[in-house]
């Protein structure tokens, strides 16, 4: 007996990071981080659940700029190196008889995933999208998209042009690369404002997540709380984060994540050695260049004395965790049948990053959580969005509330002392932007045009939201600053040949070659 639908969505989005003429950049270093330790492993989890046959669903979003790198032949060939340079590594490690012997289970363990991730690389010849669509075709794996860029849409409340320019970009890019249109639309930060509400039904959203509080505060209040899909008033169906479910999960302090036994996140080991030797494929020192490489344990959260990781029993802990998740989803659900008259939907969104990359056992556990729901004795039965829609023939109509899940639940993390200035200067791109859109896009010749798709995209750069939670978050605040103000003086300066007609063709070019997202995006987007 079903006591629980659990609709698993997963988010997996890097902003556009590539510098033509540079290899030892940290920030270039995300992508390979999360395709070796996110992105690779689900994909084998998912082929694992198709060769063994195994009932499985997932709703999962690849960003259009995470698309964008992931297809990009340079960072393609740069990828390769650095799981070179990472293998390099662990070799020596292991075959210098100088590393503690308490931490070489840790070692191998990470040699072994890398040698996986690589040879799935390989196997995939770099075409990981590729790999996902062709997993996607047996319908039990729903991909769907998000805005163009990644920026926080109630940031750019008032500005429809821009906003439909994000959302209809993303939904493009999606229909162009995997040949069908996606359904769903990860609204970026779950931000969301009543006027996204006619710009995603216009633009064939079927539908979003939102936090929980957005139904909490809706007017009316779903009669099933956060419990069932309900639709707007211009009929895009919502679906809302389960606390729960997230808070198991997401946390660092209550959560699975935060475990004892589990790989500490924070400690690696470029930290600790001179990586000099490796110095093509890892960067411009030795010193203090992530690896991806962990092995200590969490230990105790509050002291900086960690013991060394054991996988088999952050293995064993991963299982039990998501036992622990399946009985809780189940027990909740019975709880809430007498009031629902039907099983409660719980609706668990993530970041994909979270299951690997931030907490290394994740791929492990969501693993054991589809196996465990197929077994008949679950209680609890898999669903993505699509075939939840599909089942659903009422729901009720409400308007949501202005929201988010950041921090603080609405806009704050965007709108902190220390970003706020984005917001006025993004505000004012996407202005003149849609000026620029509107006067010229019809009547330009082959340059101009050019120079107004390359200022569109130097506007859309400057509109993802990464840079102004990096900025609130003080970790890379300079590169996040630097990319910030590149993009908006870039714009400025596109914009101002564009007026006067003073288009320099080599500098245009030059741009295009190290802003190359979206190659055939059209600036009408912004008209």
């Amino acid at each position: 007996m079903v006591a629980a639908r659990l609709a698993l969505i997963l988010h997996a989005h890097l902003p556009y990071v590539r510098h033509p003429d540079r290899e030892d950049l940290l920030e270039e270093a995300w992508l390979v981080q999360a395709l070796a330790e996110s992105y690779l492993p689900l994909l084998e989890a998912l082929e694992g659940w198709e060769s063994d046959r195994v009932p499985y669903a997932l709703a999962l979003s690849l960003s259009p700029t995470l698309v964008a790198m992931l297809d990009d032949p340079l960072l393609r060939s740069r990828v390769r190196r650095r799981f070179d340079g990472s293998m390099a590594v662990l070799d020596r490690e292991l075959a210098s008889g100088a590393t503690d012997a308490a931490l070489v289970p840790a070692l191998e363990h990470h040699r072994e995933r890398f040698r996986a991730a690589a040879a799935r690389y390989r196997a995939t010849e770099g075409d990981v999208v590729g790999a996902f669509a062709e997993v996607a075709r047996s319908g039990e794996l729903e991909l769907f998209t998000t805005a163009g860029t990644h920026a926080f849409l109630p940031n750019l409340a008032g500005l429809v042009p821009a906003q439909r320019a994000q959302i209809g970009l993303g939904l493009e890019q999606h229909a162009r690369r995997f040949g069908a249109p996606a359904g769903g639309f990860w609204l970026p930060e779950c931000g969301y404002h009543e006027e996204l509400d006619p710009i995603l039904r216009e633009l064939g959203v079927r539908w979003c997540v939102l936090d929980a509080h957005a139904l909490a505060a809706a007017v009316p209040p779903p009669l099933r709380g956060p419990y069932a899909p309900v639709l707007t008033p211009h009929g895009v169906a919502m679906l809302a984060r389960d606390p729960e479910s997230s808070d198991a999960v997401w946390s660092a302090e209550s959560g699975y994540p935060g475990d004892a036994s589990y790989r500490e996140f924070h400690r690696d080991l470029g930290d600790e050695r001179d990586l000099r030797p490796f110095l093509p494929a890892l960067g411009p020192d030795g010193r203090g260049w992530p690896t991806g490489i962990k092995v200590h344990a969490v230990t105790d959260r509050r002291s900086e004395h960690k013991r060394p990781y054991d996988p088999e029993r952050a293995a064993r802990r991963a299982e039990e965790h998501a036992r622990d998740f399946l009985r809780g989803r189940r027990e909740r659900g019975a709880e809430l049948a007498p009031r629902l008259g039907a099983p409660a939907l719980f609706v668990a969104p993530f970041d994909a990053e979270l299951f690997g990359h931030w907490w290394f056992e994740g791929p492990r556990f969501l693993d054991a959580v589809v196996r465990g729901a197929a077994a008949p004795s679950s209680g609890v039965a898999l669903v993505t969005p699509r075939q939840l829609l599909a089942t659903e023939s009422r729901m009720q109509v409400v308007s949501p509330s202005p929201s988010s899940w950041g921090a603080g639940g609405h806009r704050e993390s965007w709108l902190d002392p220390r970003n706020a200035w984005v917001v006025r200067e993004v505000r004012d791109v996407a202005e003149r932007m849609t000026r620029l859109a509107r006067s010229r896009a019809l009547g330009a010749g082959p340059l101009e045009g050019r120079a107004l798709a390359q200022a569109a995209r130097e506007a859309l750069l400057a509109m993802a939201s990464d840079w102004s939670f990096i900025l609130r978050a003080e970790t890379v605040s300079s590169y996040a600053e630097g990319r910030l103000r590149q993009h908006l003086a870039r714009f400025a300066s596109l914009a101002a040949e564009i007026e006067c007609g003073t288009i320099d063709d080599a500098r245009l070019a030059a741009l295009e070659r190290e802003d190359a997202v979206f190659a055939s995006l059209d600036p009408g987007w912004f008209a």
